[in-house]
């Protein structure tokens, strides 16, 4: 019988057809709360931390969970609880280092900052697009009764109803917020939506640390082995730190800074 050894195996599996699903990554996830499913050809698997995500791919959240998705142009999706994500389309161009995007986020809640990416956000009522700009994106309702809600965080987003028998489009600039009813077009909204946009800000932070498999390794420590115990914690918090960038936004977001330097002897 002839051997092979692991070199050759590995090449001959990446290699032989029907492996691989010839799909190029559109991003990967940096950050999973609890209960966090890729849903990829009527197959499901739990989401972890690095795991790429591809066109076509759905990406759902539980109860109290969330999920943090870069993709290859740098924009960065904050997915809140109940929500779900399909990428619909996504062409990177290398040499721009560019993408074409369309997402449609079928339920739920996201925060976004696009990166560099002429981007098309769909809802069940609206379609949103935007470039190098941050937003918060909901919906509640469904069917006939479905209601799109839209605030401009930073730049401005266009936005107009999914419905092609309904005209009309609107841009929102910074610090203003639009909604679109599932029959009529898209209207800017006069009176603040203060606590809705609280919730929603809060809904999609996500968080750096998962406070339940914190809590579960405390559960673990051994009194009369401290150390040991200790080197758990610090293995997991090192791991995390090492595995996912959680502050990053996109390229090109900054706030000026202005400083003023005196020097000595000078007036």
């Amino acid at each position: 019988m002839r051997r092979y050894s692991l070199p050759i195996v590995l090449i001959l599996v990446i290699l032989l057809p029907g492996i691989s699903s010839g799909k190029e990554s559109a991003g990967k996830f940096l950050a999973v709360k609890r209960k966090v499913q890729l849903l990829r050809e009527g197959q499901r698997s739990d989401a972890r931390i690095s795991m790429p995500f591809q066109i076509l791919d759905e990406i759902e959240t539980g109860k109290r969970s969330r999920a943090k998705l870069l993709f290859r142009d740098d924009s960065v999706y904050n997915l809140g609880e109940l929500s779900r994500l399909s990428v619909k389309k996504y062409l990177y161009d290398e040499g721009r280092e560019r993408s074409s995007a369309v997402i449609s986020l079928i339920k739920g809640m996201i925060k976004v900052g696009v990166g560099r990416s002429d981007l098309e956000i769909h809802t069940p009522t609206a379609v949103v697009a935007a470039r190098g700009t941050t937003f918060l994106l909901w919906v509640e309702g469904e069917g006939e009764k479905a209601v799109t809600y839209l605030h401009v965080l930073e730049g401005e987003v266009s936005l107009r109803n999914i419905a092609e028998g309904i005209g009309g489009t609107i841009i929102i600039k910074r610090g203003r917020a639009a909604k679109v009813p599932s029959s009529k077009p898209p209207a800017k909204i006069m009176r603040p939506l203060q606590q809705q946009i609280m919730k929603v800000s809060k809904a999609t932070i996500v968080p750096f640390l998962d406070r339940d498999r914190l809590r579960r390794a405390f559960f673990h420590i051994r009194v009369d082995n401290l150390p040991a115990s200790k080197k758990i914690i610090r293995r997991y918090i090192r791991r995390r730190i090492r595995e996912q960038p959680i502050q990053q936004e996109p390229s090109g977001a900054f706030t000026p800074v202005t400083i003023n330097i005196q020097f000595p002897g000078m007036q």
